[in-house]
């Protein structure tokens, strides 16, 4: 559908339309059936998205997206700056040549140009391998951890100074002889008093032992047959004198 036909379609609506492109695919150059309709900022413009159909046909009205990628000057095709205090040699977006792309007499069959890397679209395609936007973005790294000096400082005046490297000496056997060992201790029993007992059955029959037993006997008899404690240690008494 010719752009006159849409512009005039629009008017009778009540839109004040000031120009309408035809978009073109940036790879092959073919158009497509986009157009691009530029109105003045109003509330009654503003309706033009209610718009379904349009000569017969059916529509959808779409607000422009915004590019995607870095700015990329009109001028010389470059990045990151604008056209508007662009003073580089101008280059052409379709054939590449040295000349603002709206005086480029290139047919519209003919395959363009990228003037930045050569290959067979034209300089502002996404996918051209000098556009920044076709980079995946790197990974940031981590900054350094920073270190506090004062803390550092205080670290360095309080900690304890390193010890002194110990100062080895090399003795000689003729300055210095070996020391003779330490004589043997031998463990000397203490000497007894009581004679050694060899045989303990023939003890037995010796009159002390006997006596001794005899006491002993006496001192049992005491304690099992005597009630009161008093009368106990009479019988003690009496016993030991």
């Amino acid at each position: 559908m010719p752009t006159d036909d849409i512009a005039e379609e629009l008017r009778l609506k009540g839109f004040t339309v000031h120009q309408i492109y035809i978009m073109t695919n940036k790879s092959t150059g073919a158009p497509m059936p986009l157009f691009l309709t530029i109105l003045d900022k109003n509330e009654q413009n503003q309706k033009i998205f209610n718009i379904k159909e349009l000569a017969c046909m059916q529509v959808t009205v779409e607000a422009l997206r915004k590019k995607y990628g870095p700015p990329q000057c009109f001028r010389c095709q470059g990045f990151f700056h604008s056209s508007n205090y662009c003073t580089r040699t101008p280059q052409c977006v379709k054939c590449a040549g040295e000349h603002l792309t709206r005086e480029c007499l290139q047919d519209p069959k003919t395959p363009p140009t990228c003037c930045l890397c050569g290959g067979p679209h034209p300089a502002n395609y996404l996918q051209c391998p000098r556009n920044p936007a076709s980079h995946p973005p790197k990974p940031k790294q981590a900054p350094p951890k920073q270190e506090n000096s004062w803390r550092k400082r205080l670290q360095m005046t309080s900690a304890p100074p390193p010890p002194a490297p110990r100062q080895t000496l090399e003795l000689t056997e003729e300055e210095y002889p070996q020391l003779p060992p330490p004589p043997k201790k031998t463990k000397q029993t203490p000497p007894t008093q009581y004679q050694e007992i060899t045989n303990p059955l023939e003890m037995l029959k010796d009159p002390d032992v006997q006596d001794l037993y005899h006491t002993l006997e006496k001192f049992v008899n005491i304690a099992k047959n005597v009630k009161s404690p008093a009368e106990r240690l009479q019988a003690l008494f009496k016993l030991l004198n």
